[in-house]
């Protein structure tokens, strides 16, 4: 009887550690904390075609624009390629001359290379393969890092 309770309450520990690391794992996806994850997680969602967790990479200059549902919904899939923290201070400058109250420790910029095919006919600017932009990835005062702008 004894042996029986230790086992059920172990069993139920088990199970409660199990949920905890889910529950962990999946907040840390939906976080974004550093600029590099924010573009990371960007295609994850883009390519599971998960357009409310998409929308959580995006400010609310882009999020409309960028997370339509048809659009992601025409995506058969997407992979990030290479990604290379921009060093040239003449784009940091550049794009702080175009925004309000913008910090240099608030900006990162990205020189991203991707691979995206779409499933049916073309609908967006851009064919199916292989492209390089740039990702603008802005800290908001909640400390999120979030894409602000995407193109050259």
């Amino acid at each position: 009887m004894k042996t029986k309770k230790i086992v059920c309450i172990l069993f139920i520990l088990f199970i409660i550690i199990i949920c905890f690391n889910s529950l962990k794992k999946q907040t840390s996806l939906n976080q974004n904390t550093d600029p590099k994850t924010t573009i990371e997680n960007s295609f994850k969602f883009e390519n599971d075609h998960d357009v409310n967790k998409l929308k959580n990479c995006y400010t609310s200059n882009l999020v409309d624009a960028v997370c339509k549902k048809d659009s992601v919904d025409n995506i058969e899939s997407t992979k990030l390629l290479n990604l290379n923290l921009v060093t040239d201070e003449t784009y940091y400058q550049n794009y702080i001359n175009t925004k309000d109250n913008l910090k240099r420790d608030d900006i990162a910029i990205y020189n991203v290379n991707y691979y995206v095919k779409f499933k049916g006919l073309r609908a967006e600017p851009i064919d199916s393969g292989e492209d390089e932009t740039y990702y603008y990835v802005i800290k908001e005062k909640d400390s999120t890092w979030k894409i602000d702008s995407i193109g050259y």
